[in-house]
């Protein structure tokens, strides 16, 4: 995504991974690398999950559910893709000769949503959690926002200030997230 110098790509994978910090001074992998591009995360940290569930009225009218789990680099596409077939309209439309399907809320606001409950959840607690109902989606993580971050100060432009660096600064390089 440009974030990174292009020389960089060159470099050996462990030197890649020691550039991003994801390793420690004898080239051990820390956790966030795991995380980030392990094979099975989920070995190492049964938390590392996102679960979906389909609502009816409430919160105890579970429909169905998907358990979404693999690094989670690759976790956001593979939320994306279950909300798109299982769990979301989508609205037909035609430009021309090409059937375009709008999903009845904006990819790049789901996008946001889910990069960031990824990125800055808490890796040692629960799940992240989503339920859609109807009219409207629960997301949840086990996390905290920052000492003395309010609903105010969301309202407003305010710095960034993410729990996990080492998983930010990777999603950051790759282009997820600003």
């Amino acid at each position: 995504s440009g974030n990174m110098p292009q020389e960089a790509t060159d470099d050996s994978i462990i030197t890649i991974l020691h550039n991003l910090g994801l390793t420690d001074k004898q080239d051990r992998l820390k956790n966030a690398a795991i995380l980030l591009f392990g094979k099975n995360p989920q070995y190492f940290c049964i938390t590392a999950k996102f679960r979906i569930g389909r609502f009816g009225e409430d919160g105890t009218d579970l429909g169905y559910q998907d358990e979404i789990d693999g690094n989670i680099i690759q976790m956001a596409d593979k939320v994306m893709w279950a909300l798109r077939s299982r769990y979301l309209k989508a609205y037909i439309r035609y430009e021309g000769m090409h059937r375009i399907e709008d999903l009845e809320i904006p990819e790049e606001a789901l996008r946001e949503l889910i990069y960031n409950a990824i990125v800055h959840r808490n890796y040692l607690g629960a799940d992240t959690q989503m339920k859609v109902y109807d009219n409207r989606i629960w997301l949840w993580n086990d996390g905290e926002l920052p000492q003395g971050f309010d609903d105010a100060i969301k309202a407003h432009e305010h710095i960034s200030k993410p729990r996990n660096r080492l998983i930010a600064g990777v999603f950051y390089r790759a282009g997820f997230i600003e």
